[in-house]
């Protein structure tokens, strides 16, 4: 399961395609794609979306913090283990990965946490 948000999402997404895997799409909201959704990353983002067993929108009208915690929350509420490509570092904003394994901590949620060595934020 996975809002397939650019960068580490898609790449976790695409990998599991790859492997054979089912991808289950949550979209946070109705104009996540028209509104978050970069014009070079449109293709990937469709591609994804196409390859997906479900897609499942959150019941915002437009993207917001509010909606981005909603659709992981969601994730969290459907998911015995979590992957998180994180630093360990505070959100920067309400909803970001800090907070999301914050939360699956708190549920007993096995998190594993995955950060090479010299990556940085971008």
């Amino acid at each position: 399961m996975s809002c397939i948000a650019r960068g580490a999402d898609q790449i976790f997404a695409r990998a599991l395609l790859d492997v054979g895997g089912s991808l289950e799409v949550i979209l946070p909201a109705a104009d996540y794609r028209k509104r978050k959704v970069k014009p070079d990353n449109v293709a990937e983002f469709d591609e994804l979306i196409g390859a997906a067993s479900k897609v499942h929108t959150m019941p915002f009208e437009e993207s917001s913090r509010d909606a981005y915690m909603s659709a992981s929350e969601h994730i969290l509420g459907s998911v015995d283990a979590m992957l998180a490509v994180w630093d360990g570092q505070p959100s920067a904003g309400y909803s970001g990965t800090g907070d999301v394994v914050q939360v699956a901590r708190e549920r007993g949620i096995q998190v594993t946490v995955v950060w090479p060595d010299g990556a940085d934020r971008e």
